[in-house]
């Protein structure tokens, strides 16, 4: 399942960046998973659907880098 979501990260962003190649292509498909899967979590429910539109919800994106321990805040899916 998660090889699944991973692979189409993957492939969305070499059909829409053919130029990245190596650690820019990874950083760019593990970025596009993360807001993915924000957008899977939405699709999934009405209860969450709803509470992010009355605003009693935020469904936050990151990536954990295990080198540094820190934390890359992503913006909102568009």
């Amino acid at each position: 399942h998660l090889v699944v979501h991973i692979s189409q990260a993957v492939n969305f962003v070499r059909q829409h960046h053919p130029s990245l190649h190596g650690e820019a292509l990874v950083n760019a498909a593990i970025n596009r998973n993360v807001q993915e899967s924000r957008i899977d979590l939405l699709a999934g429910g009405k209860l969450l659907r709803d509470r992010q539109a009355s605003g009693r919800l935020r469904i936050e994106g990151c990536v954990y880098q295990l080198d540094t321990g820190l934390i890359q805040w992503l913006a909102a899916p568009r």
